[in-house]
């Protein structure tokens, strides 16, 4: 994926698909949005077993999800991220995967553009 900067305004909605990968048993995230689509593997077998089955366990932060964003095009914001929950976490450190990277980071996906969030008025 490439990033840019623009002055122009866009409109878009971005996707993003987590699954475990029937071929290899990995954890795959697919993500499209207004200049491109990306597929990605994420982590292992491991922690892909690890979430099988407990996605009530990943933790979803969304920006705008009760009022639309309007996005200045001077600052970041961080519009998506999935990461692990604290229970996910203590239940892969149980099974004996405590040195994993995701203890330190435990985001699975970050979705970022250049741009701080603020409500439009009116909605």
């Amino acid at each position: 994926m490439s990033s840019g900067r623009s002055s122009q305004a866009v409109d878009f909605v971005a996707q993003l698909r987590l699954r475990i990968d029937p071929e290899d048993g990995r954890l795959q995230k697919y993500l499209r949005w207004w200049h491109g689509s990306s597929r990605l593997k994420v982590g292992d077998r491991a922690l892909a077993e690890a979430i099988r089955g407990r996605e009530r366990f990943l933790t979803v932060k969304q920006a705008g999800i009760e009022d639309p964003l309007e996005v200045d095009p001077g600052s970041p914001i961080e519009l998506l991220e999935v990461s692990l929950s604290s229970e996910m976490l203590d239940e892969l450190r149980r099974a004996g995967y405590s040195n994993h990277p995701l203890h330190k980071t435990p985001s699975l996906v970050r979705l970022r553009v250049d741009g701080p969030a603020t409500p439009e008025p009116g909605r």
